[in-house]
């Protein structure tokens, strides 16, 4: 009976480790998935020079708090369902400093690392533009630092891809590269005067002739035949 216990205990012990190597396994399977969507900056022992820039992400939402890129640790924010937390607790209490911040819509990010534990994805973020701060009482300029974790459901990132946690990611940090293509405003062919509208907005004036009508706007006019843009001028 001891021996078989003994068996069954080695059993379990083993089973154990399997699950763990497996759970291991599938982090550092994400973690490398997502390195292939984010490239990860590298920063110089300091913490402020950058040694080799990756993507830039964009911030979509006022409220990441951050501390200076020198500080011992940064400051953890956590997304859930979309809405952005900044610490609590202990971690807002020792992260209360006269340095700290909270960063704006449209700050510009690095990643300077990116992790998967339990059931969050990390992003540790260093500021691409720095700021003038007072240490000691002497000026210096300095970059930002936070960590921002993505909470997910109990099991959604044993069997996640990089594209459905970028989707979780995206309301909060966009890569650069994409605001700059939604803000791409593309007036074409055929289109109509509400869609014309929809894309650039009330025109500063309209000039009817019937059949033939023109939106006039700051930079450009377009015309429309039979309500559909025939001409960009």
């Amino acid at each position: 009976m001891l021996k078989t216990l003994k068996v069954l205990i080695g059993l379990c012990a083993i089973c154990v480790v399997a699950i763990l190597a497996r759970a291991a396994g599938d982090a550092k399977g994400l973690e490398d998935a997502l390195k292939s969507k984010y490239q990860v900056t590298k920063v110089g022992i300091d913490h402020l020079r950058i040694t080799d820039p990756g993507t830039v992400l964009i911030a979509q939402k006022d409220g990441i708090y951050a501390n200076p890129s020198t500080d011992a640790g940064n400051v953890t924010n956590t997304v859930a369902d979309e809405t952005l937390s900044g610490p609590k607790g202990f971690g807002a209490a020792f992260f209360s400093k006269s340095n700290n911040r909270s960063l704006k819509e449209g700050t510009k990010f690095y990643i300077t690392r990116i992790w998967v534990r339990d059931k969050e994805v990390r992003l540790d973020l260093i500021t691409c533009d720095t700021d003038e701060i007072s240490v000691n009482g002497n000026s210096r300029e300095m970059r930002y630092a936070a960590t921002v974790a993505f909470e997910f459901p109990d099991g959604f990132l044993g069997s996640a891809d990089a594209d459905s946690v970028k989707k979780a990611i995206d309301p909060v940090l966009l890569p650069e590269g994409e605001v700059q293509a939604a803000q791409t405003k593309t007036v074409a062919l055929g289109q109509t005067e509400d869609q014309v509208k929809s894309i650039l907005g009330a025109p500063d004036k309209v000039i009817d002739l019937g059949p033939k009508k023109i939106y006039v706007y700051k930079d450009i006019k377009v015309v429309f035949a039979d309500g559909k843009v025939a001409d960009v001028q």
